[in-house]
């Protein structure tokens, strides 16, 4: 996850999605592991994907930043 987060920061979506596969076959499931693929497969062009696992941390975690981050790229606001 550390090397995905450094991907993710430095706009290298290709990376972090990658690492975060790979974080994915370890188990890894937490709020911020779901922020960042959101993120990732928007800018990979998968505006499904990434709607769906941004609305499934704002439900399942309670990710305010992930509610943010759909309103910005969707003009839509996540409710529970």
């Amino acid at each position: 996850m550390n090397l995905a987060r450094e991907s993710f920061i430095q706009k290298d979506y290709d990376k972090t999605f990658y690492y975060l596969k790979n974080a994915e076959e370890d188990g890894i499931h937490s709020g911020i592991f779901w922020y960042y693929l959101g993120i990732s497969v928007h800018y990979r062009g998968n505006e499904s994907a990434a709607k769906r696992y941004l609305k499934k941390v704002f439900k399942n975690f309670g990710c305010w930043e992930c509610s943010e981050a759909y309103e910005k790229l969707y003009s839509k606001k996540l409710k529970f």
